[in-house]
C-alpha cells in the first residue's frame, strides 16, 4: 500500500468518509472500523452488491449485526446491522454520481 496519498474528501459523516485519492485513482470507503479501497469500476460493483444483497448473508445474533459480507479470507466476514447497511448505502448513493462522472472523464483522456 502506498503511504503517500492525495485524498480528496467527497463525503464525511460521524461513522466514516468516502474520498478519492488522485495518486492511485482509488476511492476510499471508510465505515466504522473497515476501509475499502476501490477503483471506480469496483466502487460501482461494491455499491450494487451491497444494494442487491446478492452475496450478503444473514444470521441471528444477540447484538443486532445480522447481515454479513463474506471476504476472500476464510472465516472472516464483515458484519452490519440493518441500520448500518442503510447508512452506508445512502452515502454510496450520494457519491455515486461523482464516481460515474470521473469514469466518463477518464475515458475522454
Amino acid at each position: 500500500m502506498n503511504n503517500r496519498h492525495d485524498l480528496r474528501s467527497l463525503v464525511e459523516w460521524e461513522n466514516g468518509y468516502i474520498g478519492h485519492c488522485s495518486c492511485c485513482g482509488t476511492y476510499n470507503v471508510a465505515y466504522k472500523n473497515s476501509l475499502f479501497v476501490l477503483k471506480a469500476a469496483e466502487f460501482d460493483w461494491f455499491r450494487e452488491v451491497m444494494l442487491s444483497r446478492e452475496y450478503l448473508g444473514t444470521f441471528q445474533t444477540t447484538h443486532g449485526k445480522e447481515i454479513y459480507v463474506p471476504t476472500p479470507l476464510q472465516n472472516y466476514f464483515i458484519l452490519f446491522s440493518e441500520e448500518e447497511l442503510t447508512e452506508l448505502l445512502e452515502k454510496l448513493a450520494e457519491v455515486s454520481p461523482l464516481v460515474q462522472a470521473d469514469q466518463i472523464l477518464n475515458k475522454l483522456t
